[in-house]
Parts: C-alpha cells; structure tokens; sequence
C-alpha cells in the first residue's frame, strides 16, 4: 500500500467517530499499562499510538513504519511536540533491531500480509522482538466478515468486497473523511490461517477480542447507532504471548 498520496488524510481519519470512540478506547484499553516498558510499535503510521504510549509512562517507544510520508509525519509532530519517541523508516519484514521489547504493538499491520508466508513473516518479526512471555497486542480488519456485505457508510466508511472472497484476494476500505474520500487496499486471510502463522512463529495464547463502544460513544449518540458496527464489527483485536 502506497501511503505517499495520502498520509495526511489518513492521519486527520483518525477523528473518525468510530475510531475515537470504538478503536482507540478498545486498543488502548487492551494494550493495558504501559508504564516503565519498552514498546514496539509496528505500522506506526503517523505516530498516534506511538506518542500515547509515551504519555502514558512508557519508558522507551520505538515506533517503524514503511511510508517516507508517515514518518515524516511522524517526525515533524514529534519536533513540534518531543515526547521521546523513535521512528524507523522500514519494511516490518526487514526490521532487525537487535532488542526485545516488552510489548509488541500493531494497528493495521496483518491485514496488509498478501499470502500466509507474508503473514509468518511479520509474525515471526514479533515473536523476535518479543521478550519471553510478553505480550503482542494489534488491532485488524475482521476476517470473520469475508464476503459479507455489510453497510457501514454511516460511520464513513465502506468495506467493498467481492463476493468470492478468498485467502489473498484484496478488498477495500474507503474513507470518507470531510467529504473527500481515499482507498485503503489490504488483504483477505482467514482466522485458520492467522492462527497457524501466529502458531509457527511460536506466538501462544492467542484471544481475539471484539471492539467495545466506549461509554462517551454510547452518551454522545443515539441508541442503535453503533448496531450495526457491533453486529459485525469490521475490526477485531488479538493479544497473544511469546513463548517463555
């Protein structure tokens, strides 16, 4: 996925209702404590996690991403606002960091793996970088919805999807940020085949856990508004552990 054309739009999306109030509480709130730890964070985009974490007590954040533009983001909030966070510009399937950490983070990095190699690649990176025994927590497209067509334009967004869904096959999630729109592009792998891979890289413990609406989502919007987004959420999040 080519982020050059759309970094800044990607970044202003995550004030998206649902990902203020669904996505970022669920993630965080399962990510946990993060104070006096090191973190890995994987796919760091812009930095949004990477610089959360930091401010809530983590004592080191490494945050790596792939898109020149994402980092450069992510650099230039970080001069504007120094909180101490480190940015590696670099294919997750490439990162040799020498270190483990105490917690490997990742928010849309699965759903880019185009094959169950690709994905034991990235799954093996974490495992590496893990200490024994920590935990890797990620937020990801749900692959649980296949080829269901769901509508989630209200939440601005939509998931389109051919009806023959299958491991590989690409889809789409398309923004619908202040009335401009832009495609996200990632792949289909179903539950199997994420937890073989997690399996052989010798990730255990693996939980899949569904997003939650936080309480100011459930305050700040009609009842049933999120129905359909709980039905068959679009995103789920895993935690598991490296073997000890």
């Amino acid at each position: 996925m080519d982020y050059e054309s759309i970094a800044e739009q990607y970044r202003n999306a995550k004030a998206a209702d649902w990902r203020v109030y669904v996505e970022i509480p669920s993630f965080m709130r399962l990510v946990g404590d993060v104070s006096g730890k090191s973190v890995l964070d994987l796919a760091c985009g812009e930095g949004f996690y990477s610089r959360e974490f930091m401010r809530q007590g983590a004592a080191r954040t490494v945050g790596v991403d792939n898109s020149p533009a994402m980092i450069s983001l992510a650099h230039a909030t970080e001069h504007a606002e120094p909180l101490g966070v480190e940015y590696v510009l670099s294919d997750v399937e490439e990162l040799d960091q020498g270190e483990r950490f105490d917690l490997v983070v990742a928010a849309f990095l699965l759903n880019y793996a185009s094959s169950t190699a690709h994905l034991l690649k990235m799954c093996r990176v974490v495992a590496r970088d893990l200490k024994p025994g920590c935990r890797f927590v990620t937020v990801n497209s749900n692959p649980e919805i296949g080829s269901k067509q769901v509508d989630y334009r209200k939440y601005g967004f939509e998931r389109l999807a051919s009806p023959d869904l299958h491991n590989g096959f690409e889809y789409v999630f398309r923004n619908y940020p202040d009335g401009t729109s832009f495609d996200i592009t990632i792949y289909h792998l179903d539950v199997a085949t994420h937890e073989q891979a997690f399996a052989s890289a010798g990730l255990t413990d693996v939980h899949w856990v569904r997003p939650e609406v936080s309480p100011a989502g459930r305050t700040n919007f009609s009842a049933g508004y999120w129905e359909t987004f709980l039905g068959d959420p679009p995103i789920t999040l895993i935690e598991c552990h490296a073997r000890a």
